[in-house]
């Protein structure tokens, strides 16, 4: 969270802005990262799954994480 003095932004209000102010398109994000092999870690539970794009961690069936490879 990005915080002034005793003000923040949650990381919610930037999910909402980015997708009804920007633009952004979340549910293709979203389809972006469930690429075949996430989803097949996901069914097992947890992991790391290393795509030609990003890492993501998989934690109780949830991508929690993706980072840049």
């Amino acid at each position: 969270m990005s915080r002034s003095r005793n003000a923040f932004v949650s990381d919610h209000a930037v999910l909402r802005y980015l997708e009804r102010i920007k633009g952004v398109d979340i549910d293709a994000v979203r389809e972006a990262i469930l690429t075949d092999s996430v989803k097949v870690v996901a069914t097992v539970g947890r992991g790391r799954v290393k795509t030609e794009k990003f890492v993501a961690i998989v934690r109780e069936g949830t991508v929690v994480t993706v980072y840049e490879r």
